[in-house]
């Protein structure tokens, strides 16, 4: 069964042409990767297969320094106004709570 396109961000005119650009899974990794910064495992959620972590981390890094997947991650950084800053450090406050709660 195939796997259904990611939902599209809101973004701006140019991260709108860069996501034109991106073929399926590279819209998924995007997609992944802004859902929880670990690009390995957002790599393998993409769709791509990777016989090892090296594996998986060599693939997201390619496509980490893809013009057209960076103006994507960009714009969606910019479409929920979050900086990389913002963005870095919301990351640290999660991994350093002592306790999770679910509303």
């Amino acid at each position: 069964m195939p796997r259904p396109a990611p939902k599209r961000p809101a973004l701006s005119r140019e991260a709108q042409k860069a996501w034109n650009r991106l073929n399926r899974r590279q819209r998924a990794f995007c997609v992944a990767y802004f859902d929880s910064p670990n690009a390995a495992a957002a790599y393998e959620k993409a769709g791509y297969k990777a016989e090892a972590f090296n594996s998986a981390a060599a693939g997201a890094w390619r496509l980490l320094n893809d013009s057209d997947v960076q103006a994507v991650i960009n714009g969606m950084l910019e479409a929920y106004k979050l900086t990389p800053e913002l963005a870095a450090r919301k990351l640290w406050e999660g991994l350093e709570a002592g306790e999770t709660r679910f509303f």
